[in-house]
């Protein structure tokens, strides 16, 4: 598997164009499974996605309510690397609350956009230039 070719106009005529790094840069495992998963799923096979935490129900309504209303109030520019105030504020009272983990909110959370970015960035903390970490594939 391989990305798809870019498609660009030229001339008023749709051409494509499939460099060749393209064609050598091979999608993850994860994403492989989640190629197969997608076809299964295309082929009317009920799939639950393990691979990327792709729940099997649609996002509930509490929540959408609430990405329209930041939508609406203009809640579309970039943040502080590190989240949000009032939600790193709201995840450390949820894991006081729940967990009995007492974290500073300022210097002890950081939010991300995934799992996979999560992970990288607590490699990157503590690996420097010249250090070897033990990958296990599943």
């Amino acid at each position: 598997m391989h990305f798809p070719a870019f498609q660009f106009y030229e001339d008023g005529n749709m051409k494509s164009f499939e460099p060749e790094k393209m064609k050598k840069i091979p999608f993850t495992g994860i994403r492989r499974v989640l190629e197969r998963a997608t076809q299964l799923a295309n082929e009317g096979r009920k799939i639950i996605h393990f691979e990327i935490g792709q729940p099997d129900f649609d996002t509930p309504a509490n929540i959408k309510e609430a990405a329209k209303k930041a939508l609406d109030k203009g809640l579309t520019a970039y943040t502080s690397n590190f989240g949000l105030p009032p939600l790193r504020k709201a995840i450390a009272e949820k894991l006081s609350r729940l967990n009995e983990l007492n974290v500073n909110p300022d210097t002890d959370i950081m939010v991300t956009v995934g799992g996979e970015e999560a992970v990288a960035a607590s490699i990157l903390a503590f690996l420097d230039a010249g250090d070897e970490a033990l990958i296990p594939q599943p």
